[in-house]
């Protein structure tokens, strides 16, 4: 048995007050490193700490989280990281909505893959995640009810006889919109009666088709040059229909089209020749995936047709294209036809998607 006061009998007498110190000196590093993480998060997020991220250069956390952010692959999130490495441009993290800026970075990416010689495909994938980035910038501008579109928008229907009308927004309060309906329609015999549902589409700047449901409240002349209007109730109820996979530009370009005659060979493969009397229509719009003709010619859907459009730069291409919608144009002795292209050369779908991006002057070749 060990005698009172003998070292052991110090030590154990000690151990409790180690123990206690011990726990304290972890509870204080514990303390210690809570509070330098709640500085850390107080500075980040402090207005001077935001704006300094914003405007430093990108690095790959950026990319990753942009990534993650915009749901990218992760071929796009390397390619992005090649578009903006090395730029002066500020972080992309915080700056990709500013559309001038990111068509900046684009634009210099795509000149320095054609000075470079790139295949056709890695400019493709370049209007591809340009269009990526913009579609989502988009879509955080999302309509979800009709008291946000502006007035002098169009919102259109189509009547009882075929016919597409675009109704301008003339006014708007808190219960109803005022349109007016196009100068063509003389009598109301072919659109919803009062108290009657409509569906509506609204397509914004942003490209994105909206649908509405809504109902007529009645019809009424204009006081001011006895047009026809229509008064619709305001609606709630809209959905989004953004399955555009390129991005679409107006246009006013004369091109010529034709028919095409379909040939099968013995391996049963599919050849389409254009036959040789051709007819001249207006382009309307155009975009990487389709092309919109104005023509005097109704013709139906699913004709293959073939095009050849000249490009506001100058340049001009040959295309094959299907029909997959058609209507005549309100006031007019027009049809709209609206043209998937089919069998189209990656370098001619490259050639458009410059114009229409407008960087065309670098002058890729069609070859």
């Amino acid at each position: 048995m060990e005698a009172s006061g003998s070292p052991l009998a110090a030590r154990q007498s000690a151990l409790p007050y180690t123990v206690l110190l011990m726990f304290f000196a972890v509870i204080g590093v514990a303390f210690v490193i809570w509070l330098g993480l709640q500085v850390i998060k107080m500075r980040k997020r402090s207005p001077a700490y935001i704006e300094a991220q914003k405007k430093r250069p990108t690095n790959q956390n950026d990319i990753k989280e942009l990534g993650k952010k915009l749901n990218l692959t992760k071929q796009e999130m390397i390619l992005l990281w090649k578009v903006v490495k090395g730029s002066q441009a500020p972080n992309i993290l915080h700056s990709y909505t500013d559309i001038p800026l990111v068509d900046s970075l684009f634009k210099a990416a795509y000149a320095k893959s054609i000075s470079s010689n790139e295949k056709q495909e890695v400019l493709y994938e370049i209007f591809r995640l340009r269009f990526h980035i913009e579609k989502a910038v988009m879509q955080s501008k999302i309509i979800t009810s009709s008291t946000s579109i502006p007035l002098g928008h169009t919102l259109s229907f189509q009547a009882k006889n075929g016919i597409n009308c675009s109704l301008e927004i003339i006014s708007s309060d808190k219960d109803s919109i005022l349109l007016s309906l196009p100068r063509s329609v003389t009598d109301t015999s072919n659109l919803p009666p009062p108290l009657s549902k409509i569906t509506l589409t609204y397509l914004p700047e942003s490209q994105i088709q909206y649908v509405l449901s809504s109902r007529v409240v009645r019809y009424q002349s204009s006081p001011k040059d006895g047009s026809q209007q229509m008064i619709i109730t305001h609606s709630n109820t809209i959905t989004m229909q953004n399955r555009r996979q390129f991005k679409r530009v107006a246009s006013n370009q004369k091109c010529l089209f034709g028919a095409v005659e379909e040939k099968v060979n013995s391996k049963n493969e599919k050849s389409y020749i254009p036959k040789d009397i051709k007819y001249e229509a207006k382009v309307a719009d155009i975009s990487g995936g389709g092309v919109k003709l104005l023509t005097k010619l109704p013709i139906k859907d699913k004709q293959k047709l073939y095009m050849k459009i000249p490009l506001s730069n100058g340049k001009v291409v040959e295309s094959m294209g299907v029909i997959v919608g058609m209507h005549r144009e309100p006031g007019t002795d027009l049809y709209a036809l609206h043209i998937s292209f089919f069998k189209i050369p990656l370098n001619t779908r490259n050639l458009i998607l410059a114009d229409v991006y407008k960087y065309g002057e670098f002058g890729i070749s069609e070859s």
